[in-house]
C-alpha cells in the first residue's frame, strides 16, 4: 500500500514538472510557429523523414544487440516490439517502456528480461557516449573529448566487448548510435536553419546534445518531455527557439507513430 502511494507521489510530481515546464515553454511561442509551419513544408517533411530513418535505425540497434545474443530470430518482429514498447516512455515513470519492451520480448522469443533489460541500457549508455563526444566538441573541449575517447571509450570497448562476447557488435553498436544521432540532429538543424537563426552546425549540435542529455536521465519526467526544450531554450539564450524545439517534439512523436506503422505493416508480411 504503501509503496503504491509512493509511486502515486512521484507519477503526480512528474505530472505537475512537466507541465510547469511546458507552460513556461509556451510563454515563448508565438503564433509565427503556425505561420512557419504553413509556408515551409519542406523544411518539415525533411526533418520528419530524418527523424524516422533515426527512429528505425534505434529499433534496428536493439533489435541486432538481441539477436546477436540469442541467435536467430525475426528483425522485423524485434523491431516492432521496440517500437511498441517506446510509447511506454510518455507514461510517468519513464521505465514503463523498459517493462513493455522485456515483457513482449519475452512473450514473443522467450528472451530472458535480465537480458532484454541489459541491452536498452547498453543501448541508453551508447547513445549517452555519443551525446557527450559531440557536447565537448562543440564547445570546443578538445582534450576533455580525447581523454573521453581515449579512457572511457577504451574502457568500454574492453567491457562490453567482452560482455557481448564480440567486440564487432560493440562497435556495430557504437557506429550506429552515431549515425542515428546524425539523423536525430539533422531533423532539428534544418529546423533551426529554416527558421533564420544564426547559431552554426557545430554550435547547434552542442544545444540539441545537451537537452537530449538532459531528457535522456531525466527518469522521473515522461520521455523528458520539456526537459529537453527547456535546456536548448536557456543554453542557447534565445527564447524564439522555443517554437523550433515544440515542433520538433511534435514532429519526433509523429516519427515514432509512424515508424510503428511501418513494422507492423512489414512484420504483417514478411514476418511469420
Amino acid at each position: 500500500m504503501s509503496k503504491k502511494i509512493v509511486n502515486n507521489l512521484i507519477y503526480a510530481l512528474s505530472l505537475v514538472i512537466v507541465i510547469i515546464i511546458f507552460y513556461e515553454l509556451f510563454t515563448y511561442v508565438d503564433r509565427s510557429l503556425l505561420t512557419f509551419v504553413f509556408h515551409h513544408p519542406l523544411p518539415i517533411f525533411l526533418s520528419f523523414l530524418s527523424l524516422l530513418i533515426f527512429c528505425l535505425i534505434i529499433a534496428f540497434i536493439w533489435s541486432f544487440i538481441i539477436v546477436s545474443f540469442n541467435g536467430r530470430m525475426n528483425l522485423i518482429s524485434l523491431m516492432t516490439i521496440r517500437s511498441q514498447g517506446e510509447f511506454g516512455k510518455y507514461l510517468p515513470g519513464k521505465v514503463w517502456n523498459l517493462a513493455f519492451i522485456s515483457y513482449s520480448a519475452k512473450k514473443k522469443f522467450n528472451v530472458k528480461t535480465s537480458r532484454s533489460l541489459s541491452v536498452s541500457m547498453i543501448e541508453f549508455y551508447l547513445s549517452g557516449f555519443i551525446l557527450v563526444l559531440t557536447i565537448l566538441v562543440s564547445f570546443k573541449s578538445y582534450h576533455a573529448f580525447r581523454m573521453a575517447l581515449g579512457g572511457v571509450g577504451i574502457v568500454s570497448f574492453l567491457f562490453l566487448g567482452y560482455y557481448f562476447k564480440n567486440y564487432r557488435v560493440f562497435l556495430f553498436g557504437l557506429f550506429f548510435s552515431a549515425i542515428a544521432w546524425f539523423f536525430a540532429f539533422l531533423g532539428f538543424y534544418v529546423l533551426v536553419f529554416n527558421s533564420g537563426f544564426s547559431f552554426s552546425f557545430l554550435q547547434t549540435s552542442g544545444y540539441y546534445s545537451v537537452g537530449q542529455l538532459g531528457g535522456m536521465i531525466a527518469f522521473f519526467v515522461p520521455a523528458g518531455l520539456g526537459v529537453r526544450e527547456m535546456l536548448i531554450v536557456k543554453l542557447s539564450g534565445n527564447s524564439s527557439l522555443a517554437n523550433c524545439v515544440i515542433l520538433f517534439r511534435v514532429l519526433c512523436i509523429i516519427a515514432e507513430s509512424v515508424r510503428y506503422g511501418i513494422l507492423i505493416i512489414l512484420r504483417r508480411k514478411y514476418a511469420s
